[in-house]
């Protein structure tokens, strides 16, 4: 065995925790420090509280503790240039120098470095003032991507789905300066449609391996709906991910992108975290480079690799990657991270945790500490991201059960997360197209994904089949037109058209089909909505389509049911329990003389 090695692990929050456990299991470790750590890191390492981001410092801690590999956790260090101090100094450091740390620090570096080398990303445009931003905009079409330039800590990017709340965005960083200097310059982006991809490289730029393939959830609220975050949970590997997609992303991003590095001879050495956008047809496209690992991605792929991490970073220290023998991971892991309750926009109050070991206890769980301290011996949430609680298991499914039980055993004032993690892999609307689907659900935009899951949760609880498309008719026409004349011969029975602003969409799908269509205009722009509900209303002579109300996704799939329940006596059946279901509610509501609060309220005989 290799001679036995003191590592320090620079951070303090829940990444740093899956790395200090990571490291902890090594046969080559000696003994394991933290700066700055937190109450989970202390169980297994010592911990010191020094600023991570001082070189100096660091580098003179290692001298006096003997200290061989230093492992950098967060993107704070390495954009401060304290893995070159170190380095400087004669210890070996897994992460990447200054230089190489700006392939995050700045996107405007990242998307430049992307368009020199050739490596597929959304079209982008760089603006340093409020009439740059203004031009940008006028070139996309909702959802608006509006990014800080600088580090943000997960909160620079702005997802708009109108053109004021993109303007405000902008008003907020370039004017009032919300995230400081990190606002000072925007990348204002294309929207990219598809579903997203987590590829952790490691990597000391002659040869490289993957991770785990993984999928976070960066929006707050279940439905993917709500603010972007730093993630609410994650698991891996993606299931959805083919061989021929891999073959893909590898020849398309991953071989270019390190190559880059090579070519512009950056010190690289450590983890290059590229975020994937995987269009519907397959083409893979960067939406982000980090230069360190996912948070809370790590929290999955590191209870989930099978070989020695403190000699994997210890090999890539020394650019010597290409020695260490890599072992496939044989597991499944899912996380879901507990957060305060004011998490992602505002400040919560210090509350104690409860449950942390009875969470611990479940099988497979392990709770890694985010945002939290020590008072007195009482585990203190402390705001932001809370907890992440992690489970390994032979499959996605028994993971997500442990997860969850975990989380049900913990508590504290104004904790929140999602109840849907892995909703990609569990739900039905991950399959382009259900088997025997008898409602097609075309959209008009990426953006109106939310709709469609509305509209199929209804449908699926009549149990009607359904599929879900992505089609434009200003931008693919063509698509639009061969899928509604396709409809009928493939089974379908009714199209669902989801469209905002001008809506053109449901009239286009009408245009090309005998089938009944039914248009949901959804609000978007300063109209509301009103615009699309008009121009979804309004069609001409020999182009029939029914119209919802805004957003009224709800009741185009009853409309849709009803279209098929017309012949199908069983869709029919169930087409009346939902009407008894809601009619129950409806009575149950009129006899809570609490919910009442005092009104005087009419007798049971009056409605007979």
């Amino acid at each position: 065995m290799s001679e036995k090695l003191n590592v320090l692990v620079l951070g303090s929050g829940g990444r740093e925790h899956a790395i200090i456990e990571a490291c902890s299991r090594s046969p080559r470790l000696n003994k394991l420090f933290a700066i700055p750590g937190n109450p989970g890191i202390a169980a297994k390492a010592e911990c010191f509280r020094l600023n991570a981001e001082d070189g100096a410092a660091v580098a003179d801690f290692c001298k006096e503790h003997a200290v061989d590999l230093v492992i950098v956790g967060p993107e704070a260090p390495l954009a401060a240039g304290v893995a070159d101090v170190i380095r400087a100094a004669g210890v070996a450091v897994f992460g990447p120098s200054k230089a190489g740390a700006m392939l995050e620090a700045s996107k405007e570096f990242s998307k430049n470095f992307m368009a020199r080398h050739n490596v597929p990303t959304a079209k982008f445009f760089v603006c340093r003032t409020v009439d740059e931003a203004e031009k940008a905009l006028a070139q996309f079409e909702p959802p608006y991507i509006v990014k800080a330039s600088g580090l943000a800590a997960g909160k620079g990017v702005f997802v708009e789905p109108t053109l004021e709340g993109a303007r405000s965005a902008v008003q907020q960083l370039l004017v009032e300066k919300k995230l400081g200097s990190a606002g000072d310059t925007l990348v204002i982006e294309e929207a990219l449609p598809g579903r997203e991809l987590s590829l952790m490289v490691i990597t000391d730029t002659k040869d490289f391996r993957l991770l785990s393939t993984s999928q976070d959830h960066k929006r707050l609220k279940d439905g993917d709906e709500g603010p972007n975050t730093g993630g609410m949970g994650a698991y891996a590997p993606a299931p959805w991910v083919s061989d021929d997609l891999m073959t893909r992303a590898l020849r398309e991003v991953i071989e270019p992108s390190v190559a880059a590095l090579r070519a512009e001879g950056l010190d690289y050495r450590g983890v290059l975290y590229v975020g994937l956008m995987i269009a519907p047809d397959g083409t893979p496209k960067v939406l982000e480079y980090n230069v360190r690992l996912g948070d809370p991605e790590t929290e999955v792929l590191l209870p989930l690799f099978e070989g020695d991490w403190v000699d994997l970073c210890w090999h890539v220290a020394h650019g010597d990657l290409a020695s260490f023998e890599w072992k496939k991971e044989t597991q499944c892991s899912l996380c879901v991270i507990c957060a305060s309750g004011g998490y992602p926009t505002g400040k919560s109050a210090p509350a104690a945790i409860s449950g942390l070991e009875a969470a611990n206890a479940v099988e497979g769980v392990t709770v890694y500490h985010c945002g939290t301290a020590d008072q007195n011996g009482t585990v203190m949430a402390t705001g932001g991201r809370v907890l992440c609680v992690s489970a390994v298991a032979p499959s996605l499914e028994q993971a997500k059960a442990r997860a969850y039980e975990a989380v049900s055993k913990i508590s504290f004032d104004g904790m929140q997360y999602r109840r849907d993690i892995g909703h990609q892999v569990f739900d039905k609307l991950k399959e382009p197209a259900m088997n025997n689907a008898k409602v097609g659900i075309i959209l008009g935009s990426a953006s109106d994904l939310p709709h469609a899951r509305k509209i199929g949760d209804t449908l699926k609880e009549l149990g009607v089949a359904f599929e879900v498309t992505i089609a434009s008719a200003h931008r693919t026409p063509d698509d639009t037109a061969n899928y509604a004349r396709n409809a009928r011969g493939r089974g379908l029975e009714a199209i669902i058209a989801v469209a905002g602003l001008s809506a053109a969409l449901p009239g286009a799908v009408a245009a090309q089909t005998t089938l009944p269509v039914i248009g949901v205009p959804v609000e978007s722009g300063t109209l509301l909505g009103m615009d699309a509900l008009l121009s979804t209303a309004m069609m001409p002579p020999g182009v029939p389509v029914a119209s919802v109300g805004i957003n009224g996704g709800t009741n185009a799939a009853l409309l849709a049911a009803r279209i098929i329940g017309s012949h199908d006596s069983e869709t029919a059946v169930k087409l009346q329990a939902y009407a008894d279901k809601k009619a129950a509610g409806v009575r149950a509501a009129r006899t809570d003389a609490k919910a009442f609060d005092g009104l005087p309220m009419a007798p049971a005989e009056a409605l007979k």
